[in-house]
């Protein structure tokens, strides 16, 4: 093999792994397991197990001889080996190697893609957003999309508008008054034979961002690709809101000025008790 082609074929197995690995994709702040697959299944003990990570451009040792060497906070080891993850957050997406050296070879490894899925949404006027982000090591899933009832979004959907990035990224929009919390979305990651799905309802990892509207997207009469109706729904729900809110300020404030007249006619009688007991002599 030619020198020249030697580094790209390390680039290319590094960044895509080899037909062993395993890809897994785990939502921000969740809880991550590591299996060792290099493990012999008779080893009784984690003395012969390490794993390490890449970092920068280089490998850091995370735990040798059963003992955790980083963010000990973070990061422990089961009784048979696996790396346990707790948080997952935006560093922990790198690749893990579980490093044997109990055998007849020096040492065998076990890589692990690990991914981290963020979910986040955002609001303009009348319209929600709902975006799913890999944030993946050096790899790009072969796809990320939007499911509404487990099933494809299609491209003529009336009302669910999805889009995407080369490379890691989905979002899903929809008029406000027709999904909002009456409807299950899922983001569904997939890559060679490791599928996983994120129903955006069990966990949503960020505050609702809302997005001024321009000045020509203000004028329109009604959310784009909502029908009459619904918009007329949301209408209908918050003037309920204030109806509600001004009978409450009305009643507190009727309330409020009966018990003043109570106290007024309670003081005025006792005065006037008080006059009947004065009595004159000539």
């Amino acid at each position: 093999m030619s020198q020249r082609l030697l580094p790209l074929l390390l680039v290319l197995l590094t960044s895509t792994g080899a037909a062993g690995d395993t890809f897994l994709f785990a939502q921000e702040g969740a809880e991550v397991t590591l299996s060792c697959d290099s493990r012999a299944p008779d080893q009784a003990s984690c003395e012969g197990t390490a794993w390490l990570g890449d970092k920068d451009g280089g490998i850091e040792t995370l735990a040798e001889h059963k003992t955790v060497k980083v963010d000990v906070d973070r990061l422990s080891l089961a009784p048979d080996c696996s790396l346990v993850i707790k948080k997952m957050g935006a560093g922990d997406a790198r690749r893990y190697t579980c490093r044997q050296f109990d055998g007849p070879r020096p040492y065998t490894d076990a890589d692990t893609f690990l991914s981290m899925v963020s979910l986040t949404r955002s609001m303009t006027q009348g319209d929600m957003t709902l975006t799913c982000k890999v944030i993946r090591p050096g790899f790009c899933p072969e796809k990320v999309q939007w499911l509404y009832q487990g099933q494809t979004i299609t491209k003529d959907h009336p009302q669910l508008k999805t889009s995407s990035t080369t490379c890691g990224d989905a979002a899903v929009q929809f008029p406000l008054a027709s999904f909002l919390e009456r409807h299950f979305l899922t983001c569904e990651v997939s890559h060679r034979d490791t599928v996983k799905r994120f129903p955006f309802q069990a966990a949503v990892t960020s505050p609702l961002v809302t997005t001024a509207s321009s000045p020509s997207s203000s004028s329109e009469a009604a959310p784009r690709g909502s029908s009459v109706v619904d918009y007329l729904v949301l209408t209908l729900r918050v003037a309920e809101v204030l109806l509600v809110t001004m009978v409450t300020v009305l009643l507190i404030k009727a309330l409020r000025k009966r018990g003043s007249h109570d106290h007024s006619s309670r003081r005025r009688n006792t005065e006037g008790d008080g006059d009947e007991d004065v009595k004159y002599e000539n």
